[in-house]
């Protein structure tokens, strides 16, 4: 199961792919935390790079794409995977269901079966301790 972190933030303005990019990776908290380089968006934008040109996406090309050691890709992926938004097969990376939309229809069914089942189980506490609805 994929954890997955959310923010809202406001929307750039539209014509900068760049500044979508990020947009989309702060809003999943993709660069959150001791990601101070900003370097799971990169590697994002990197990955997106690569299958706009009908590319084979491997870890080596990102690191040498980017200028990066292999461990921190790999640490990045790694995290990147755990968030749902990328795959991997093998040694080849993908962006889950093949763009980004997609990924993100993925994850929004993920998370819509994580809040049911978690919704299932507060009721049965709440009639296990006799709470009931007012």
């Amino acid at each position: 199961m994929a954890e997955l972190k959310l923010k809202k933030i406001n929307k750039p303005k539209k014509g900068d792919v760049e500044k979508d990019i990020d947009w989309f990776c702060d809003s999943l908290c993709l660069s959150s935390g001791r990601d101070t380089e900003f370097t799971s968006t990169k590697i994002i934008s990197d990955i997106l790079n690569k299958i706009s040109e009908h590319e084979k996406v491997f870890s080596e090309e990102i690191a040498k794409d980017l200028g990066l050691k292999q461990g921190l890709v790999n640490h990045h992926l790694r995290n990147l995977i755990d968030s749902g938004i990328i795959i991997r097969k093998k040694k080849q990376i993908f962006i889950k269901g093949g763009s980004l939309k997609e990924a993100v229809i993925e994850m929004r069914r993920d998370v819509l079966s994580t809040f049911e089942d978690i919704e299932k189980m507060a009721g049965e506490i709440d009639n296990e301790i006799g709470i009931h609805n007012r």
